[in-house]
């Protein structure tokens, strides 16, 4: 089967030097009408609160700061908690919506 398909390139040149300029340039074309877009955005939507307390105790922006954030946010349909990161006097809530 392959020795025939070769046999038959050989045989008809200018046939196969067709072909390959039509491939090449329909190729060409598709490439040049595919839009910007084409690769999706697959990072999530997401939320963040960064909340800043200089001053305040560990146990105090706990209580001031991340249990009302977090409470506030709530839990809609289609989100998780992501990282909450505390420091010693600010707080970093994040929510991803899928």
């Amino acid at each position: 089967m392959l020795t025939a398909i070769v046999g038959l390139s050989l045989r008809y040149k200018l046939l196969v030097i067709v072909a390959f300029a039509i491939v090449v340039f329909l190729g060409v074309r598709a490439f040049q009408q595919v839009p910007v877009d084409a690769l999706p955005d697959v990072t999530p939507v997401q939320v963040n609160v960064y909340t800043e307390s200089p001053g305040l105790a560990a146990e105090d922006v706990e209580t001031l700061l991340t249990v009302p954030i977090e409470t506030g946010h709530g839990r809609p349909a289609g989100c998780r908690a992501g990282p909450l990161g505390v420091a010693v006097w600010a707080v970093q809530c994040q929510r991803l919506f899928h």
